[in-house]
């Protein structure tokens, strides 16, 4: 589900098995002044193709192992984060999902673990997803391939 597109990036949010969007979900549940802040980060993003300050940045690190394609934005003022992994399109990002009360700069592994699990499961729909929309294109196509 598209939630932000710039001429630098474009942000999607996940969405599971279950029609679920964790981030989208998480988004809405916070006050509209922090949420005001995350669509200000994710312009940001979008436009720029960084966030400035302290307010996103990837997990790859010797501290995060196996955190290829990670990162996360976050609010300080509120302790909350959005993680996210890229998707494969140049400059795509997919919102994984959100989470509260975090103070410190170190992200709990249960965080990263969560994280990690989202992007392996995108990963191995996303191929049956291209699939099912390429053939509803020849359907409406009336049979003929579409270039």
């Amino acid at each position: 589900m598209l939630v932000h597109k710039g001429r630098c990036r474009t942000i999607y949010a996940y969405r599971g098995v279950d029609g679920q969007a964790p981030a989208l979900q998480f988004l809405g549940s916070l006050p509209e002044e922090v949420r005001a802040r995350y669509v200000l980060h994710f312009k940001d993003m979008c436009e720029n193709g960084q966030v400035g300050g302290k307010f996103g940045h990837t997990l790859a690190s010797k501290n995060h192992k196996d955190c290829r394609g990670l990162g996360e934005f976050k609010d300080n003022q509120s302790q909350t984060r959005v993680l996210y992994f890229t998707e494969g399109s140049p400059g795509a990002l997919m919102l994984s999902h959100g989470f509260g009360g975090k103070k410190e700069d170190q992200l709990s592994e249960t965080e990263i673990a969560r994280a990690k699990r989202t992007r392996d499961e995108y990963a191995t729909r996303k191929p049956a997803a291209f699939a099912r929309a390429r053939n509803a294109l020849v359907r409406t196509s009336g049979g003929r391939k579409a270039r």
